[in-house]
Parts: C-alpha cells; structure tokens; sequence
C-alpha cells in the first residue's frame, strides 16, 4: 500500500498513527491541518483548499491524515488503504482538553505557522461528542460506495491501535507496506 488515509474523531489519534507509519513504511506524512489552516486559525477558502489537496494526491505515496469531509471522495478515489480509528468519544475529549490546556499558546508541529494552540470552545467539544454519529457513519457509507479495491482497517481501541502497529513493524521486511488488518 502506497496511498493511506487515516480518519477518525479529534483527539483519536490520527497524527500519532500516521507518524508512526510513516516513520515505520518511510511513506510521506501528509498532515491536511497543516495545510488547511491558516494564521489566526482562518480556513482555507473552499476554492483553495480543493485545489491544495489535488496538488497533495498528486504524489505517488503517502499517509495522510485529517477528515475533511468535502474533499474525502477525491481522496478516496486516490487511496488503496484506509484507516479508521473509532476510539471512543470520552478519551477523544479528554485527549483534546488535555493537549490544548498542556500546549496553549504553542503551536504543534502538525499545525500551520500561527495556529498555537488554543482551548476548545463548545461548539468543538460537542463536534467531538456528536462525531460517532453525525461525521463517521457518512464517511463509513461513502467508504463502502468505493467501487475499486481498498482496504478499510477500522481500529476501536488503543490496544487495537498498538497491535496494529505492532502487525506492520513485524511484516515491513516481508509483505505490502501495509498487509490487510482488521480488527471489527
């Protein structure tokens, strides 16, 4: 596998996993809130963004992470593996809430220039909240509209997570890149 996108919830741990396959496949890390965002934590404008992300799925390989529901057919369509994590909503808040109020006023490495972190609002937490339902089921419908082959490894745990990870390191010397693995 050559072209991997990962989704799930913020404060699932996206960044994290692409990261570690990156570091593990020596893919690309293609980090899309480091592209969408910028100073003042302004979006991108529509326009732009699509643009921005056709120049990015140009590239032969890589590991991308970020959901973006408007440009996830686009992707889809470039993508041979999928992975989403479904990490509960609870740690995802408390995942979120924790790096904002231990980063404040930083910026990470996974944002753009000008974007420090800041405390989620209300509006983002309850995004949070409502993200099993009203972000995922779509984006696991369009996952399953996908009329070419693709694996889709969905991961409900950080066990899961780990053991995933674990699966990859151990079968980098000896298969694909990223070898089918699924854990529902």
């Amino acid at each position: 596998m050559q072209r991997v996108l990962v989704l799930g919830n913020a404060g699932a741990g996206k960044s994290t996993l692409a990261r570690q396959l990156s570091a593990l496949t020596g893919l690309p890390h293609i980090h899309l809130d480091a592209h969408f965002w910028q100073p003042g934590w302004r979006e991108s404008p529509r326009d732009q963004w699509a643009s921005r992300v056709t120049d990015l799925l140009k590239q032969d390989a890589w590991i991308m992470d970020g959901n973006y529901a408007g440009t996830l057919p686009a992707r889809l369509q470039k993508a041979d593996a999928v992975i989403v994590l479904e990490i509960p909503r609870l740690r995802c808040l408390y995942r979120v809430v924790r790096r904002s109020v231990a980063g404040r006023g930083v910026r990470r490495d996974d944002l753009a220039d000008g974007c420090p972190e800041q405390l989620p609002d209300l509006a983002f937490l309850r995004w949070i909240w409502r993200f099993p339902t009203e972000e995922l089921a779509p984006m696991l419908a369009l996952l399953d509209r996908v009329e070419r082959p693709i694996v889709v490894t969905r991961l409900q745990s950080v066990a899961q997570v780990e053991d995933f990870l674990a699966s990859v390191s151990a079968r980098r010397h000896h298969a694909p890149v990223l070898a089918k693995h699924s854990a529902t």
